[in-house]
Protein backbone atom coordinates (compact mmCIF):
# COMPACT_ATOMS: atom_id res chain seq x y z
CA UNK A 1 0.00 0.00 0.00
CA UNK A 2 3.10 2.55 1.01
CA UNK A 3 4.53 1.98 -2.20
CA UNK A 4 1.52 2.75 -4.41
CA UNK A 5 0.87 5.85 -2.59
CA UNK A 6 4.44 6.52 -2.96
CA UNK A 7 3.91 6.51 -7.04
CA UNK A 8 0.88 8.49 -6.68
CA UNK A 9 2.53 11.36 -4.85
CA UNK A 10 5.94 10.96 -7.10
CA UNK A 11 3.77 11.31 -9.92
CA UNK A 12 2.27 14.96 -8.36
CA UNK A 13 5.39 16.22 -7.59
CA UNK A 14 6.90 15.33 -11.20
CA UNK A 15 3.77 17.54 -12.13
CA UNK A 16 4.77 20.15 -9.60
CA UNK A 17 8.40 20.52 -10.48
CA UNK A 18 7.76 20.35 -14.07
CA UNK A 19 4.81 23.36 -13.88
CA UNK A 20 7.58 25.53 -11.50
CA UNK A 21 10.50 24.50 -14.15
CA UNK A 22 7.96 25.78 -17.07
CA UNK A 23 6.92 29.00 -16.35
CA UNK A 24 9.88 30.27 -13.94
CA UNK A 25 10.59 34.04 -14.20
CA UNK A 26 14.02 33.68 -14.78
CA UNK A 27 13.56 31.86 -17.97
CA UNK A 28 11.65 34.02 -19.64
CA UNK A 29 11.44 37.87 -19.37
CA UNK A 30 8.23 38.94 -20.18
CA UNK A 31 5.55 36.26 -18.67
CA UNK A 32 1.83 36.69 -18.29
CA UNK A 33 0.88 37.43 -14.77
CA UNK A 34 -2.46 35.70 -15.35
CA UNK A 35 -1.04 32.60 -16.75
CA UNK A 36 1.26 32.71 -13.60
CA UNK A 37 -1.25 33.12 -11.05
CA UNK A 38 -3.38 30.62 -12.40
CA UNK A 39 -0.53 28.18 -12.45
CA UNK A 40 0.28 29.34 -8.37
CA UNK A 41 -3.02 28.11 -7.93
CA UNK A 42 -2.47 24.58 -9.92
CA UNK A 43 0.20 24.14 -7.77
CA UNK A 44 -1.58 25.06 -4.56
CA UNK A 45 -3.42 22.45 -5.37
CA UNK A 46 -1.13 19.64 -6.04
CA UNK A 47 0.36 20.71 -3.02
CA UNK A 48 -3.13 20.03 -0.82
CA UNK A 49 -2.95 16.76 -2.64
CA UNK A 50 0.38 16.23 -2.02
CA UNK A 51 0.21 16.93 2.11
CA UNK A 52 -2.56 14.69 2.02
CA UNK A 53 -0.82 11.74 0.60
CA UNK A 54 2.38 12.52 2.96
CA UNK A 55 -0.52 11.91 5.59
CA UNK A 56 -1.35 8.68 4.33
CA UNK A 57 1.91 7.60 4.36
CA UNK A 58 3.51 8.73 7.26
CA UNK A 59 0.65 6.53 9.06
CA UNK A 60 1.55 3.10 7.07
CA UNK A 61 5.44 3.40 8.03
CA UNK A 62 5.96 1.35 11.01
CA UNK A 63 10.10 1.58 11.05
CA UNK A 64 11.02 4.98 13.15
CA UNK A 65 14.08 4.92 10.56
CA UNK A 66 11.61 4.99 7.96
CA UNK A 67 9.62 7.64 9.19
CA UNK A 68 12.61 10.08 9.54
CA UNK A 69 13.92 9.44 6.12
CA UNK A 70 10.55 9.98 4.86
CA UNK A 71 9.92 13.23 7.16
CA UNK A 72 13.45 14.92 5.62
CA UNK A 73 12.56 13.95 2.12
CA UNK A 74 9.11 15.41 2.42
CA UNK A 75 10.65 18.71 4.23
CA UNK A 76 13.40 18.84 1.53
CA UNK A 77 10.77 18.81 -1.22
CA UNK A 78 8.79 21.02 0.21
CA UNK A 79 11.67 23.94 0.54
CA UNK A 80 12.10 23.77 -2.99
CA UNK A 81 8.94 23.97 -4.06
CA UNK A 82 8.56 27.18 -1.59
CA UNK A 83 11.49 28.89 -2.56
CA UNK A 84 10.22 28.18 -6.50
CA UNK A 85 6.61 29.98 -5.57
CA UNK A 86 8.24 32.80 -3.72
CA UNK A 87 10.44 33.65 -7.18
CA UNK A 88 7.05 33.49 -8.75
CA UNK A 89 4.84 35.82 -6.57
CA UNK A 90 8.21 37.98 -5.96
CA UNK A 91 8.09 38.19 -9.84
CA UNK A 92 4.17 38.88 -10.15
CA UNK A 93 4.37 41.32 -7.72
CA UNK A 94 7.47 43.29 -9.56
CA UNK A 95 5.48 43.15 -12.59
CA UNK A 96 2.04 44.46 -10.87
CA UNK A 97 3.69 47.55 -9.34
CA UNK A 98 5.36 48.26 -12.71
CA UNK A 99 2.62 48.13 -14.40
CA UNK A 100 0.67 50.68 -11.83
CA UNK A 101 3.65 52.82 -11.66
CA UNK A 102 3.79 52.96 -15.64
CA UNK A 103 0.04 53.55 -15.81
CA UNK A 104 0.38 56.21 -13.18
CA UNK A 105 2.91 58.09 -15.59
CA UNK A 106 0.96 57.87 -18.57
CA UNK A 107 -1.94 59.84 -17.04
CA UNK A 108 -0.01 62.13 -15.77
CA UNK A 109 1.87 62.49 -19.11
CA UNK A 110 -1.56 62.92 -20.57
CA UNK A 111 -3.15 65.49 -18.20
CA UNK A 112 -0.07 67.27 -18.46
CA UNK A 113 -0.11 67.18 -22.37
CA UNK A 114 -3.85 68.44 -22.41
CA UNK A 115 -3.28 71.42 -19.75
CA UNK A 116 -0.38 72.33 -22.19
CA UNK A 117 -1.19 71.61 -25.56
CA UNK A 118 -5.32 71.80 -25.84
CA UNK A 119 -6.18 74.20 -23.15
CA UNK A 120 -3.54 76.86 -24.55
CA UNK A 121 -4.29 76.26 -27.68
CA UNK A 122 -7.67 76.80 -27.17
CA UNK A 123 -7.58 80.31 -25.19
CA UNK A 124 -5.32 81.15 -28.39
CA UNK A 125 -7.81 80.78 -30.52
CA UNK A 126 -11.08 82.19 -28.61
CA UNK A 127 -8.66 85.24 -28.46
CA UNK A 128 -7.05 85.48 -32.04
CA UNK A 129 -10.16 84.51 -33.76
CA UNK A 130 -12.08 87.49 -32.23
CA UNK A 131 -15.12 84.97 -30.80
CA UNK A 132 -14.04 85.73 -27.27
CA UNK A 133 -15.72 88.93 -27.42
CA UNK A 134 -18.75 87.79 -26.30
CA UNK A 135 -19.60 84.77 -28.49
CA UNK A 136 -21.30 82.46 -25.67
CA UNK A 137 -24.31 81.33 -25.84
CA UNK A 138 -27.03 79.89 -23.07
CA UNK A 139 -26.21 75.92 -23.07
CA UNK A 140 -22.53 76.36 -24.20
CA UNK A 141 -20.00 74.42 -21.73
CA UNK A 142 -17.38 76.58 -20.37
CA UNK A 143 -14.10 76.83 -18.52
CA UNK A 144 -13.83 79.26 -15.65
CA UNK A 145 -10.63 81.52 -15.67
CA UNK A 146 -9.10 81.29 -12.26
CA UNK A 147 -5.84 81.88 -10.38
CA UNK A 148 -5.07 78.17 -10.33
CA UNK A 149 -3.15 75.97 -13.10
CA UNK A 150 -5.82 75.34 -16.16
CA UNK A 151 -6.07 71.78 -15.54
CA UNK A 152 -7.99 72.77 -12.35
CA UNK A 153 -9.81 75.20 -13.69
CA UNK A 154 -13.33 74.19 -13.36
CA UNK A 155 -16.30 73.84 -16.07
CA UNK A 156 -19.83 75.27 -15.85
CA UNK A 157 -22.75 75.59 -18.15
CA UNK A 158 -23.70 79.20 -19.12
CA UNK A 159 -27.28 79.17 -17.81
CA UNK A 160 -27.61 83.02 -18.56
CA UNK A 161 -26.34 86.00 -20.49
CA UNK A 162 -26.05 89.58 -18.95
CA UNK A 163 -26.08 92.32 -21.41
CA UNK A 164 -24.45 95.68 -21.14
CA UNK A 165 -25.73 99.30 -21.89
CA UNK A 166 -24.39 98.99 -25.42
CA UNK A 167 -26.65 95.92 -26.39
CA UNK A 168 -23.12 93.52 -26.36
CA UNK A 169 -22.79 90.48 -23.40
CA UNK A 170 -20.42 91.58 -20.65
CA UNK A 171 -21.29 88.65 -18.17
CA UNK A 172 -22.92 85.12 -17.93
CA UNK A 173 -24.39 83.07 -15.03
CA UNK A 174 -22.83 80.17 -15.16
CA UNK A 175 -24.24 76.51 -13.27
CA UNK A 176 -20.42 75.18 -12.26
CA UNK A 177 -19.45 71.10 -12.05
CA UNK A 178 -20.78 71.77 -7.97
CA UNK A 179 -24.39 72.93 -8.94
CA UNK A 180 -23.84 76.74 -7.71
CA UNK A 181 -24.57 79.87 -10.19
CA UNK A 182 -21.93 81.97 -10.50
CA UNK A 183 -21.56 85.34 -12.29
CA UNK A 184 -18.88 86.01 -14.53
CA UNK A 185 -17.89 88.51 -17.16
CA UNK A 186 -17.17 86.64 -20.67
CA UNK A 187 -13.33 87.37 -20.61
CA UNK A 188 -12.60 85.28 -17.92
CA UNK A 189 -14.93 82.39 -19.59
CA UNK A 190 -13.27 79.27 -22.40
CA UNK A 191 -15.88 77.79 -24.29
CA UNK A 192 -15.07 74.49 -24.87
CA UNK A 193 -15.34 72.66 -28.57
CA UNK A 194 -18.20 69.68 -27.79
Amino acid sequence: MSSKLKTVRAAHRRAVIKLLKKDDPAEESQQDVVKLQSMMELIQTKQKTLSELNEKIMEIIEEEEDLDKEIEEVGMYELNIQIGITKIEKYIKEVTNKLSERKGLLLDHFAKRWSIEYLTGLRKYHRASGKHNGQVNIGDVVQLESESPRLLWRLGIIEDVIKGGDGLICAAKVRTSRGLVTTRPIVKLYPLEL
